[in-house]
């Protein structure tokens, strides 16, 4: 950990006594990611490219979820303006 990043932590906690001290994460959590995958589906065998299609799977649906929000909510606004016109 460098000096700036502990200077750091330390004015904000100095500063800011009633809220807890910041986190960081430093290390890469994908060992871990891959290691809870592994015991998780014991039966199947997840190496670092079959957790990686699974990465990508999941940013696909985080995508397409936000996709569906965004249009539901402008369809829901334009629904709500025509009524509001014509009521």
């Amino acid at each position: 950990m460098s000096d700036g990043i502990i200077n750091d932590e330390f004015l904000y906690l100095i500063a800011n006594p009633m809220k807890k001290k910041k986190t960081y994460v430093y290390e890469n959590i994908n060992d871990e990611l891959l290691l809870l995958l592994q015991k998780k589906y014991k039966i199947y065998h997840i190496d670092e490219d079959k957790m990686e299609e699974i990465f990508q799977l999941i940013e696909e649906k985080l995508f397409n979820d936000k996709i569906k929000k965004i249009v539901t909510e402008l369809i829901s606004d334009i629904i709500e303006e025509i009524s509001l016109e014509y009521t």
